[in-house]
């Protein structure tokens, strides 16, 4: 700020006040600058938490990435100051997720993996928040090594809408009588046979994810069943 400071207690009056009056309007045009300015430059450490109020930085006034590590003390961001779902699959670095980093009944789960595929547990995760590959190799090696299938034609008796969540994988085969509620390829094998691999999981109390590849042309679908209802088959791309 350019302020005009050549003068002293000899300085006539006439002369002091035109001095007076342009510092006055060189420091209300740096004020005016400064209120309506889109970008502030202040130096660092210069903010201080007094100086901003409470919910005065919103969502919109942050650009995606732009906080980052190195911009955060360490344990400066607790669970309360997360809102909920706030951290989405896009914000987790491929192979982030390790047990180190898991809470202590999540560790457990994965240790009793063979007791989960039975009963699974009462938390729940959001759907889609973490993807395979978010999570290192070391859990992706432990989770393979607890998968089984089961072949379970009494369960289903071919119908895809009635294959249970406590079994991991169902073999589902034309041979043993049409098949109901199937994707829509219906591409049969050598033998003349349609067959599938139904992969089922437990979302929520009321939800199942199942994904179907035919065997004949290796092609996948899936689809949400919700409270007995089914969704209908998308191709995987």
């Amino acid at each position: 700020m350019n302020l005009k400071l050549n003068f002293d207690g000899k300085t006539l009056l006439k002369n002091w006040w035109k001095l007076v009056r342009d510092n006055f309007i060189t420091i209300n045009t740096n004020f005016e600058s400064h209120r309506s300015s889109a970008t502030l430059d202040h130096s660092d450490k210069s903010v201080k938490n007094r100086h901003i109020d409470n919910a005065a930085v919103s969502t919109d006034q942050i650009e995606d990435y732009s906080v980052t590590q190195s911009k955060l003390s360490q344990y400066s961001v607790s669970s309360a100051k997360i809102y909920p779902e706030a951290v989405q699959t896009v914000h987790i670095k491929n192979g982030n997720v390790t047990r180190d980093k898991l809470d202590t009944e999540l560790q457990n789960k994965l240790t009793e993996f063979q007791e989960y595929i039975d009963t699974p547990p009462s938390t729940e995760i959001v759907n889609g928040s973490v993807t395979w590959n978010k999570i290192d190799e070391n859990v992706q090696s432990y989770i393979r090594n607890h998968m089984s299938d089961s072949e379970t034609y009494s369960y289903c008796k071919n119908n895809f809408k009635n294959a249970y969540a406590q079994a991991l994988f169902f073999s589902l085969s034309s041979s043993y009588g049409a098949l109901v509620d199937a994707p829509p390829d219906d591409t049969a094998m050598e033998n003349g046979y349609i067959r599938y691999i139904l992969f089922v999981t437990k979302v929520t109390s009321m939800q199942r994810l199942q994904i179907a590849t035919n065997l004949a042309t290796m092609k996948s679908y899936y689809r949400l069943l919700s409270s007995g209802q089914s969704g209908g088959w998308k191709e995987m791309p």
